[in-house]
């Protein structure tokens, strides 16, 4: 495993971390969280175990409920995409959805 592979899943992971232990010290729910910020509870509980980043739209409503510094958490967030090109394709889809509908 590579340096970059393993510095790159580390800082995703401690992202997943952060908003689940926010979350629970919060005593907020998966569904009441998903509803302050406007997203999915699958989405949620795909990104407390480091399978999902959210948008820059998104990291920054969840870091409003949560209480996170928003800078931090969307530059964050940004991140991610350009350390795990995965996500990207996520985020293409998307907007080629939003653009014809």
């Amino acid at each position: 495993m590579s340096i970059y592979l393993c510095t790159s899943t580390a800082t995703l992971l401690q992202g997943a971390r952060l908003v689940a232990c926010r979350r629970n010290c919060l005593h907020l729910s998966l569904g009441q969280l998903a509803q302050q910020c406007d997203m999915a509870i699958p989405d949620l509980e795909m990104l407390e175990k480091g399978l999902y980043v959210p948008s820059p739209s998104k990291a920054y409503a969840l870091a409003l409920a949560l209480g996170i510094d928003t800078d931090t958490f969307c530059n964050w967030a940004l991140a991610q995409v350009f350390f795990h090109p995965q996500f990207l394709l996520d985020y293409a889809e998307a907007a080629e959805l939003a653009a014809q509908g």
